[in-house]
């Protein structure tokens, strides 16, 4: 798991955390308080888990590179995650950091520029 915490470090933090929610129960049970704390330990666990999952999604934005978007009606690339203009052949999106693999587009314009040269030389 590619995260905040190493998988050894999430799963102590969650048996603490469980540990101490049981606890706060045990201590909810005994005093009638209007402040429960099992409650809270619930949402500091929720917290851990978004935390991970936060930061898989933030790994998956900026690493995970993806096609840029052709804009035929003003012929230009755009971003595949914010929508916004790219200029060719640069990494990353500069409006939101997305990564842009731009190699499917340099394939294909490289098999157009052969076709092209061959033609070229039948003319000839």
């Amino acid at each position: 798991m590619n995260s905040v915490f190493t998988d050894e470090e999430h799963r102590i933090l969650l048996a603490a955390l469980e540990r101490e929610k049981q606890v706060c129960r045990e201590y909810d049970q005994e005093h009638d308080s209007e402040n429960k704390l099992a409650p809270i330990v619930k949402r500091i666990e929720r917290k851990v888990y978004d935390l991970q999952n936060q930061d898989a999604d933030l790994k998956r934005h900026f690493l995970a590179a993806e096609e840029p978007e052709w804009d035929p009606e003003n012929r230009f690339h755009r971003c595949p995650s914010c929508r916004r203009r790219i200029h060719e052949y640069h990494g990353f999106c500069k409006h939101c950091g997305k990564k842009i693999d731009w190699q499917p587009l340099m394939k294909k314009r490289k098999k157009e520029a052969e076709i092209r040269g061959r033609k070229e030389g039948r003319k000839r």
